[in-house]
């Protein structure tokens, strides 16, 4: 082993003499942590289990620093997931250049990764120091490196907790890290619209084709890889895309958790509410003539066993408490903070969700030939006034609550407009309950229990709302 950098069980003697062996190397380089160092007499200064600092690790890409390790060096995280970035906004440019990419350097790091990979409860650490590694300029190149790597993280620790190889894990970091390499051709522009042009969701509908066109031009990945990489927004009930035949494989299991996880980030959703989604979406209610289940039950549960016990994500929840009331000037009235305001904001879309799924096979059931019957007209419109409620609020699934949620101006007409819609959608039971009960003996076929199943699911998860709501607030109304 040639040199070190990062933090490192070493002794003080051990510490400084590899240091010493960089001390020329990184004085070069001229930015103030390296004199930091040194003393005034240029004696190194280094504090046991610490060689090099890691903050400045744009400097060291930008030298040829880098260059001078051999492939036995130890990185540490930082340095690691900066050369990382490095290599993958190379290819990034080659793609836009449409030019062969080169993806042995990144494959060698991804083997390295994979061999120092960090225990759960370090995890978040890695996956935070990310934002402070993007170079680029481009926003968009940044958001997308970002949330690669973000997702190769979270499917390699998911795929060690259920029992991958370690080839294995080198397969399912490269299929994370490279599915979305087809976004690269969507305007960026068009991925901040909360609501997407038929244009640019059929060119987001093809990434996955592009991405797996990509790595098929190159002899350094496996079937099972690109498969993976071309099915990771295919759902396990055939809903998704693109449309075929071939069932998800393991990767592309994994890789649409991971990328749904990770865009749900961007999106500032909080942890406990993506996981509530995916949960949701693993489950199956066949069995109730409910759907069945979107998701692989088996990752999805090893993802929320790895917050309940390892807490890996238990800085982020304290960095999203600090970050909760940033808005300056305004004091919230019903809710605790701005993010308790986006949680509930974001059950109300899941909600809405439900409802609506619900109500189209209500419709459907009202339309063949029961359009006589009083008592079913009278549920359809008061649930068709229940499903029209949240529409008041102005938000879907697309919603960027950083956005919508900035101004101080407007956040007292957000708060209250949600606890208003909390108020009325509770009343609107009254009249989908009276006729309910009558319905529910006289229509017991499938069809009509998958609507009240629907709408079951959207009370009980309407109930749960009140939750983000201030204990002292009048949830009932006058």
């Amino acid at each position: 082993m040639s040199f070190i950098l990062g933090d490192l069980d070493l002794s003080l003697e051990d510490a400084a003499e590899i240091a010493n062996a960089w001390k020329h190397r990184i004085k070069t380089l001229g930015y103030q942590s390296t004199q930091n160092l040194y003393d005034e007499r240029d004696n190194l200064l280094v504090a046991a289990n610490t060689v090099i600092t890691a903050d400045k690790t744009f400097e060291l890409l930008r030298s040829n620093a880098l260059a001078t390790l051999d492939n036995t060096s130890v990185l540490c995280d930082q340095v690691r997931n900066a050369a990382l970035v490095h290599q993958l906004t190379a290819i990034y440019s080659a793609v836009l250049s449409f030019e062969q990419p080169d993806f042995a350097p990144l494959i060698f790091l991804i083997k390295r990764c994979i061999s120092e990979l960090p225990s759960e409860n370090k995890l978040f650490e890695w996956l935070v120091d990310l934002r402070n590694c993007i170079t680029t300029e481009d926003e968009a190149l940044r958001k997308l490196s970002i949330s690669s790597l973000r997702a190769a993280y979270l499917a390699t620790c998911l795929g060690r907790r259920t029992g991958l190889t370690s080839e294995g894990l080198q397969d399912v970091f490269a299929t994370a890290l490279f599915a979305d390499l087809g976004m690269l051709f969507v305007h960026p522009d068009a991925l901040e619209k909360e609501i997407l042009a038929q244009d640019d969701f059929r060119k987001v509908r093809m990434h996955p084709i592009i991405s797996q066109r990509i790595l098929a031009e190159s002899s350094s990945f496996s079937p099972y890889i690109m498969s993976g990489v071309l099915h990771h927004h295919r759902n396990l009930d055939g809903t998704g895309y693109p449309e075929d035949e071939e069932e998800p494989n393991d990767y592309a299991r994994i890789a649409n958790i991971v990328s749904t996880y990770t865009a749900m980030r961007w999106r500032s959703l909080p942890t406990q509410q993506i996981l509530r989604a995916l949960i949701l979406g693993s489950r199956s209610l066949e069995s109730t003539g409910g759907p069945s289940a979107k998701c692989d039950p088996t990752y999805v549960d090893a993802l929320n066993v790895m917050h309940m016990e390892d807490e890996i994500f238990e800085k982020e929840k304290q960095q999203m408490a600090k970050n909760a009331n940033t808005i300056q000037g305004y004091q919230f009235e019903i809710f605790e903070d701005r993010d308790s305001l986006a949680a509930y904001l974001s059950r109300i879309i899941e909600i809405s969700s439900i409802l609506n799924t619900a109500y189209d096979h209500l419709s459907k059931f009202f339309h063949t030939g029961r359009q006589n019957d009083p008592e079913l007209e009278e549920f359809m419109k008061a649930f068709d006034h229940l499903t029209t409620l949240p529409r008041a609020l102005r938000i879907s699934e697309n919603t960027n609550f950083d956005i919508y949620l900035s101004n101080a101006n407007t956040l007292g007409e957000i708060e209250h407009d949600a606890l208003s819609v909390y108020r009325e959608m509770m009343h609107a039971r009254t009249a989908i309950n009276r006729p309910l009960d009558t319905l529910r003996d006289r229509y017991v076929d499938a069809s009509f229990r998958r609507v009240r199943s629907g709408y079951s699911a959207a009370i009980h998860e309407l109930k749960d709302a009140k939750n983000f709501i201030k204990k002292d607030v009048d949830i009932e109304g006058a």
